[in-house]
């Protein structure tokens, strides 16, 4: 096997270039370094503390509970770890110990492609000043093959950046809408990374 290749259920999948340096190309090179670091090799693991804030109306309320998103905290301990999949990569993030797990992939278009549960959301990365933004492009359901495109009046609506805030520490936000109920859970803060070679 060549480096950078890995061997995973006996197929030979490239790792040579990170996931989100094939989706950035020439604008990979323009983000920060602590940001490159982070997305450059996995597993990768990490922790901080953010701040959380759930939506307040009822429909929002009961969507956190079915989805089992964390609860509100001015202070979470929150733990990351990314490891490589078979076809791209799996974030495990855990707040005050409750667990949120997406899987991330490259989609057409050198879009980013995030599946949580039955849902799927794809984002075009973009650096600006050396931070990295997720500007939301589409939202889908998904069961197996079937892929069914949400109109924007009741897709989920995720906005994300991350900027630099020391040599091995990013500064994190992110939200998450649905039209119908508002918000529905955002946070930020910083984490504290160290990455490992494969």
């Amino acid at each position: 096997m060549a480096d950078g290749d890995v061997r995973l259920s006996g197929d030979v999948i490239d790792t040579s270039t990170p996931l989100y340096a094939k989706l950035l190309g020439g604008a990979w090179s323009q983000l920060a370094e602590p940001i490159r670091a982070f997305h450059a090799k996995t597993p990768t693991q990490a922790r901080g503390r953010m701040r959380l804030v759930n939506g307040g109306g009822v429909p929002a309320r009961a969507l956190n509970w079915l989805l089992r998103l964390p609860a509100a905290s001015e202070s979470a301990d929150v733990r990351l770890h990314v490891d490589r999949e078979r076809d791209g990569e799996r974030w495990c993030r855990t707040f005050n110990g409750a667990r949120v797990t997406t899987w991330q992939r490259a989609g057409a278009a050198n879009l980013l492609v995030e599946r949580f549960g039955f849902f799927e959301i794809q984002f075009q990365l973009v650096s600006e000043n050396g931070a990295l933004r997720y500007r939301q492009t589409d939202a889908s359901m998904r069961i197996g093959a079937l892929r069914l495109r949400l109109p924007a009046a009741i897709a989920p609506a995720v906005e994300g950046c991350e900027r630099p805030c020391g040599p091995a520490c990013i500064d994190v936000q992110v939200s998450v809408s649905w039209p119908p109920a508002g918000l529905i859970l955002a946070y930020d803060g910083a984490i504290h990374f160290e990455n490992r070679a494969a």
